[in-house]
């Protein structure tokens, strides 16, 4: 005979598991009742939910649970959190502040129209809050603006203002830090927390 050793090793493994159903009673009984001398070896397989979620007579609360899961909350979370992102690019700059500033300046723009294009686009990154924040100081940096630039500051103001001649609050605000960083003015600490 030529036998593997493999076969050798099964065949002494299936001597053993007779031996032992005989000699031991919980073996032979899970021989009698299962054809196994380990015992049951089905496997079965489910979800794991209570029981009262699964009885007939709660049947309308659970299909009324999911109806407003899958029916309202889902659908209300997901709309949030696609009207939200759609507010901003893939950069994240605020999508009003980008089209503003690439449908305002050309490539012959000067200096002063480039600096009001950034006030009127930085204004949709500034929260209400902190654009009414230390009007003090930004009148404050606003005067020393004037006092160094002069007639530019006028004329990046008169471009900054929207279609009503009005400068609205944050722009005004974007505008004169925008204007005191490129011209090295300190700007105190109440402001540089609220950018």
């Amino acid at each position: 005979m030529n036998e593997t050793i493999e076969a050798i090793q099964d065949r002494f493994v299936s001597l053993t598991k007779a031996y032992k159903a005989l000699t031991d009673e919980t073996i032979r009984k899970n021989w009698e009742l299962y054809g196994n001398p380990d015992g049951r070896q089905e496997m079965s397989m489910g979800i794991a939910l209570p029981k009262w979620i699964v009885e007939s007579q709660n049947n309308v609360w659970v299909l009324g649970f999911y109806g407003l899961v899958f029916g309202g909350a889902l659908p209300a979370l997901v709309g949030k959190w696609w009207f939200g992102n759609r507010q901003k690019t893939k950069d994240g700059v605020h999508a009003m502040a980008a089209a503003i500033f690439f449908k305002s300046l050309r490539e012959e723009s000067p200096m002063t129209e480039i600096v009001g294009t950034l006030g009127k686009a930085f204004q949709y990154e500034l929260s209400d809050a902190n654009a009414k924040k230390s009007d003090v100081a930004i009148d404050r940096l606003e005067s020393e603006i004037e006092k160094r630039a002069g007639s530019k500051w006028s004329q990046v103001r008169r471009i900054a203002k929207d279609t009503g001649g009005k400068l609205h609050v944050k722009r005004r605000r974007a505008l004169v830090l925008i204007y005191a960083h490129l011209l090295r003015i300190e700007i105190s600490d109440k402001l540089q927390e609220g950018k």
